[in-house]
């Protein structure tokens, strides 16, 4: 729990969230990790959501590489849940 924290704290949230989830539903800290958990993928969603809608706005001004790379930033949001 305490390194989930400190990777949260640093921005890595593959880190934090990898380490939330290896705590166990009877540990004293669970709905605590779970709580971090869900605002890691809260935050992941959103930020998908951005990437999506940069990647549409690029695609349209006919910037293909950057829309391609920007769909990819998206794609690779999403698999980290």
């Amino acid at each position: 729990m305490k390194k989930g924290i400190e990777f949260q704290t640093a921005g890595d949230t593959i880190s934090a969230y990898n380490s939330f989830s290896g705590v166990i539903e009877t540990d004293v800290n669970y709905e605590t990790a779970k709580g971090y958990m869900e605002a890691i993928q809260k935050q992941n969603n959103e930020q998908a959501q951005v990437l999506m809608a940069q990647a549409e706005e690029l695609f349209e001004q006919q910037k293909y590489q950057d829309a391609f790379n920007t769909a990819q930033k998206h794609i690779n949001y999403l698999a980290i849940m």
